[in-house]
């Protein structure tokens, strides 16, 4: 490992080419709405009636049943109050507590495999701790967004769990939303695992319309022009700041690196469509605005296990319209193949519920036989330069010839302030 002070993070990217990976971090400069995502999904939950479309394609059964199931769940929450709309995400937490704090549910459920343990040490009871964790540490509005859905894959786990094992929460509203979201899933039940079951949820299909209508910001994810934090910030400097760079990706949905820093990007988990209907796993999502509709079918949102692994993969299978998505591999290969790329910077991203880009990053790496590649993580706090390390010796299993590659790859660090104050304030 080594600390880059601003100077030579300058120098190593002006002698080098090298590529950006740019997470929320970015763009929550920009627009303080960003960082402020979860008290702001009861506002944006009372737009989605009006001014969103869901579309569905394929046999009239499984158009009938997600429609039913997404309807069902906008019909039961039409006249939530604020207090009643967050007491669902209060019951999510209290759903999570009964499931780490069975000792002998959780035993159980790894001893007969029913839950996944990924090669970098992640599982999806990991994803529940995590937001127990933030929840009871910090409050609500700091659990991962993305990790909430997780708790619906484990609603349909634990409903073949025999009752002297388990039993779910009494007078639980996120239960309830399940369960609503769940009636007509039986005319199609029984071809579908604990994923899919859950995918064609209602209530997850609901809440990706929530997170995806809250992140579109009013518009601004889209045109830019009215981001709050605009007049504080050097944008030439922002621009010299990304002209260190020979490509560009983000995780973000927003178009913030197109409009303001005049540069394109490359979107891996997606990005807000204009008057174009994409279909992802048979289904199209979109916002209206302004009399133009905003898709967002190809948006990863949500935890890694359903939407950033199971959901790319049956969508990818299908026959029909789905659009190809999330093709990791092929975005990294493009940057050794045509950019020549031996340094990565990461900005802005916290690793966790995101260790599968660094790992597909990785393997590329070794693939394009990249001679002497770094990677530089910038980190805000010193938890987080720890944690990146860790996630970094983690998904590093590969076979011995790979795994020893990878392990020489130079590790950078860079404060995260530092670039702010050199390239982004005033």
């Amino acid at each position: 490992m080594k600390n880059l002070e601003i100077d030579e993070f300058v120098s190593l990217h002006k002698s080098t080419r090298s590529a950006i990976l740019c997470g929320n971090g970015l763009s929550i400069n920009f627009d303080g709405d960003y960082g402020n995502i979860f008290s702001r999904y009861y506002e944006c939950h009372k737009s989605i009636f009006a001014e969103t479309n869901y579309r569905v394609i394929g046999n009239k059964i499984f158009q009938d049943v997600l429609k039913s199931n997404y309807r069902a769940v906008l019909h039961h929450l039409k006249d939530s109050t604020e207090e009643e709309f967050y007491r669902i995400f209060t019951d999510a937490y209290r759903f999570g507590l009964s499931i780490i704090r069975n000792d002998s549910l959780v035993k159980y459920l790894y001893d007969n495999e029913k839950i996944n343990k990924l090669v970098f040490g992640i599982s999806q009871i990991d994803l529940v701790i995590s937001v127990c964790e933030s929840y009871e540490s910090k409050g609500p509005q700091y659990v991962n967004i993305e990790h909430w859905t997780i708790l619906v894959y484990f609603y349909f786990l634990l409903s073949e769990i025999d009752d002297s094992l388990y039993e779910f929460p009494s007078d639980n509203t996120f239960i309830k939303l399940i369960e609503v979201g769940n009636q007509s899933t039986h005319k199609i039940g029984g071809i579908l695992d604990y994923n899919g079951k859950a995918v064609v949820n209602g209530f997850l299909i609901y809440y990706r319309f929530l997170v995806a209508y809250t992140v579109f910001n009013s518009g601004k994810s889209v045109f830019c022009t009215d981001l709050d934090r605009l007049d504080n910030l050097n944008i030439d400097g922002i621009k010299n700041f990304f002209s260190l760079f020979s490509s560009i990706l983000t995780t973000n949905y927003d178009y913030i690196i197109e409009n303001v820093i005049e540069r394109e990007a490359i979107h891996i988990h997606g990005l807000f469509s204009i008057n174009r209907t994409e279909y992802v796993f048979n289904q199209s999502l979109s916002i209206n605005y302004k009399y133009k509709e905003y898709g967002f079918s190809d948006m990863t949102i949500g935890d890694y296990f359903l939407f950033k692994s199971f959901l790319p993969i049956a969508s990818n299978m299908s026959k029909g319209k789905n659009k190809k998505i999330h093709e990791f591999q092929k975005n990294f290969k493009n940057l050794f193949d045509n950019e020549k790329i031996n340094v990565l910077t990461i900005f802005g991203l916290n690793i966790e519920n995101d260790q599968h880009l660094l790992r597909n990053y990785l393997l590329e790496l070794f693939n394009a036989n990249v001679q002497k590649p770094q990677i530089v993580y910038c980190y805000f706090a010193e938890e987080e330069k720890d944690s990146f390390n860790k996630a970094f010796n983690e998904v590093i299993t590969f076979r011995d010839d790979i795994s020893e590659y990878c392990r020489n790859v130079e590790l950078c660090f860079v404060k995260t302030q530092d670039i702010l104050e050199h390239y982004f304030s005033v």
